[in-house]
């Protein structure tokens, strides 16, 4: 994600974990926050001025998302398609100068095993607070 200077990653990550109630299907979600590494920085960096942002997105984060919710025909259980719609809906309710979040993207875990390392450096967590009861499990 990148986010205008002095925003701060954990209200952006709140807000976009309050957002996924726009889904189209009950849902739910936490999500933490995660300082970007080195490398993945200056690559957003490169790409960020190669798109004409880098003045803007002088701060990037990266953010763990665990998502919960029923899938149904409109919202299938596919990676790709839940990712699009997180998007859709993120860009749609948090997205803006008034958050400080200027672009963001999804990519679904490549493994489980890979979101738990990711996420086991989180530095906070958010949850949905207006989500359906019994989406996210108490362990969670």
């Amino acid at each position: 994600m990148g986010l205008l200077p002095g925003t701060a990653p954990e209200t952006v990550a709140q807000r976009l974990a309050d957002a996924v109630v726009h889904l189209p299907v009950p849902a739910a979600a936490v999500i933490g926050t995660h300082p970007m590494p080195a490398d993945i920085a200056a690559q957003a960096q490169a790409l960020g001025e190669q798109q004409g942002l880098a003045a803007a997105a002088e701060e990037h984060g990266t953010l763990f998302a665990r998502i919960w919710f029923q899938p149904s025909e409109v919202l299938p259980a596919e990676a790709e398609t839940v990712a699009i719609a997180l998007v859709q809906v993120w860009e749609e309710h948090v997205q803006g100068l008034a958050t400080g979040l200027i672009s963001l993207s999804c990519l679904p875990a490549f493994s489980q095993e890979t979101w738990f390392r990711g996420a086991a450096g989180c530095t906070s967590l958010a949850r949905t607070s207006a989500g359906p009861d019994g989406l996210i499990p108490a362990q969670a």
